[in-house]
């Protein structure tokens, strides 16, 4: 099931997704790569319909584009 997923990390600007947990959880795992600590969280998104179609980006798309999936 798709939902819209937030990504947060402190003093960052926070990101959403638009997509399903496994890609979700490989996008968290991308944006934690090489660090020595995980910074940054996901959690499921409180963004209302509108809000989500205006802030999140397609899990999908974003995934293909950094090479992480067909």
């Amino acid at each position: 099931m798709e939902t819209t997923f937030e990504f947060t990390a402190y003093n960052t600007e926070t990101l959403y997704r638009h997509g399903t947990e496994a890609e979700a959880t490989l996008y968290l795992n991308w944006l934690n790569e090489d660090r020595e600590i995980n910074l940054y969280q996901m959690a499921e998104s409180g963004l209302t319909d509108e809000q989500a179609d205006t802030l999140a980006i397609n899990l999908r798309d974003n995934l293909a584009d950094l090479d992480l999936i067909d």
